[in-house]
């Protein structure tokens, strides 16, 4: 699960050297499992230290380490370890934003990058990222031996070493404290760190990307009035946002959007009236061996599949699918060579060294938001025991029913079928919490894209309608892609997004009116880039590779 999905994720954040190392003691002692010996939970303010971002190195930051139970319930007993940056307000307005990243398993430090953005957009916002627990320099649930650079997938932990990280695991943790790492507890955390850092006169909005939508959710749910407002980006919907639905809501999603070809002269001219028909087609070429890469058919196949479902689920990569299905239906020396060039760009060395694996094995990371992480940051096995206790569909589909499901896509990352054999022999927790939606008289601001891969459009709507009190609203943004603060530029303004736009009013003023007159100049899906675009994932500027 993870590396070969994670090639257009976010860059891996991280807080910088020196300044990590210099943060303050959390004055009590580690035991051998990661987990903090006897201590009463603290109730001091947080104890920031200066720190670099790895991805914006030039804004005013800095990080700290809490402490918090493993078992809220249990407040005495055993402790965990909270790692959290924050971007400084240039100009201190007693303003904060909180961000809960996305995956379930992803690090708060992937947000390093668009913190800056919008420090830059809002100097009077101060930035708050948190690893969740279990993840990045939080306490983190890590396979040591399986993720190490030279196991078998390195980083990317294949079928073979999954039975041995899911044992160290329940070794290490035990079925009984692998439960606390769960939504319920993590929203616990976002609730005391915000109690520690603010006093009452601040104003805090909390921001939710794609899990972290479900997070927000859990938060409202045990802390409906703690906060000034929430954002919820990219919704996943606390009563149908299963991960072993994710290959499906991929595939229906992208044909929706390849469908759009025949609206272009030239995708039309390349794919026919029916550019969903010809990709079908495609896949049976290729199953019968067309245009090989790798020299099995099977893993041929399983390359297009992962590679367009990847493709579709950014806004940029998403306009360049209909020319590589192109390219690939002719496959002459020219496109051998674009295919190789975003292959390798995709899938690293799995696919440059042309090492022999088993179809099935190239696996992805759960629900994106913004991308999961690197080896040292995102935490599969925290993903895993998340899906596996809250966010499996309750009919409990076979590993079998996942593959079917799986081989009746034209192009997804195969998140399902990858947890499919994951899930298998991992202790599933019950939590009397999910499946439920928080109630609040707060603002809360919803948006989601329309075409959205991960989180469909259909399932925010449905949250969408439940937001009815004052200042609560649900926008969709046309053309947009999975986390819309960051995707979908406008027309007039290649540096933002609407939903960019909408998030900075909404945190200025949560009860203020919003001003969506942004929607209408979102960037169509036109099916070409720009050259430079085309050449980092081509290799040329020839999109379609005419004459």
């Amino acid at each position: 699960m993870g590396a070969l999905a994670l090639a257009l994720a976010l860059a891996l954040a991280a807080c910088g050297g020196d300044e990590v190392a210099a943060l303050p003691d959390a004055s009590v002692a580690m035991s051998d499992s990661g987990v903090m010996e006897d201590a009463s939970v603290t109730s001091e303010a947080i104890a920031w230290a200066s720190c670099t971002l790895q991805d914006a190195p030039g804004v005013t930051a800095e990080c700290a380490r809490v402490r918090v139970p493993l078992d809220w319930s249990a407040p005495e007993g055993e402790h965990i370890e909270l790692f959290v940056e924050r971007v400084v307000a240039a100009e201190p307005s007693g303003r904060a934003m909180w961000v809960l990243m996305g995956g379930p398993g992803q690090s708060g430090q992937d947000f390093e990058g668009l913190a800056a953005a919008i420090a830059a957009r809002d100097p009077g916002l101060d930035i708050y990222f948190p690893d969740h627990r279990g993840t990045g320099d939080s306490t983190r649930l890590v396979c040591t031996n399986e993720e190490a650079p030279f196991s078998p997938g390195g980083a990317h932990i294949v079928p073979e070493e999954w039975p041995a990280c899911r044992d160290a695991m329940l070794a290490r943790w035990g079925a009984e404290r692998l439960a606390h790492f769960s939504t319920t507890s993590a929203a616990h955390d976002v609730q005391h760190l915000i109690d520690l850092e603010h006093d009452e006169g601040d104003q805090v909005v909390v921001l939710g990307i794609s899990y972290g939508t479900y997070l927000a959710n859990r938060y409202l749910q045990i802390a409906p009035d703690q906060a000034d407002g929430v954002v919820l980006d990219s919704m996943c919907a606390p009563d149908d946002c299963f991960l072993s639905e994710q290959d499906l809501w991929e595939d229906e999603a992208g044909r929706a959007i390849l469908a759009r070809c025949t609206e272009h002269e030239a995708c039309r001219a390349h794919l026919g009236d029916d550019p969903v028909a010809a990709l079908a087609t495609l896949h049976e070429r290729v199953a019968a061996g067309h245009c090989p890469m790798l020299g099995d058919p099977a893993v041929d196949v399983e390359l297009l599949r992962t590679a367009l479902g990847q493709m579709m689920f950014g806004y940029g990569t998403r306009q360049l699918v209909p020319a590589l299905i192109h390219r690939m239906a002719r496959c002459d020396d020219a496109d051998r060579t674009v295919i190789q060039h975003l292959y390798q760009l995709f899938f690293g060395p799995i696919f440059a060294s042309g090492a022999s694996f088993q179809p099935g094995t190239m696996g992805a990371p759960p629900i994106g938001g913004g991308g999961g992480g690197g080896p040292r940051k995102y935490s599969f096995p925290l993903a895993v025991n998340i899906v596996a206790g809250e966010m499996w569909e309750p009919s409990d589909p076979s590993r079998e029913e996942l593959q079917s499901r799986w081989e009746g896509t034209l192009m997804c990352r195969g998140v399902s079928r990858s947890i499919g054999w994951e899930i298998d022999g991992w202790p599933r927790y019950s939590d009397a919490l999910a499946g439920q939606y928080g109630e609040t008289s707060i603002p809360v601001f919803g948006m989601n894209a329309d075409l959205d891969t991960a989180t469909p459009a259909r399932y925010a709507r449905a949250w969408g309608d439940r937001l009815e009190g004052a200042h609560q609203r649900y926008v969709e943004i046309p053309n947009a892609a999975h986390s819309v603060i960051a995707q979908g530029v406008l027309t007039d303004d290649h540096t933002t997004t609407c939903g960019r736009e909408l998030l900075l009013q909404f945190v200025r003023d949560p009860e203020a009116e919003l001003d969506t007159s942004c929607l209408a100049q979102t960037l169509p899906l036109r099916f070409h880039g720009s050259d430079p675009f085309v050449e980092a994932h081509f290799g040329t500027t020839n999109l379609w590779g005419d004459p």
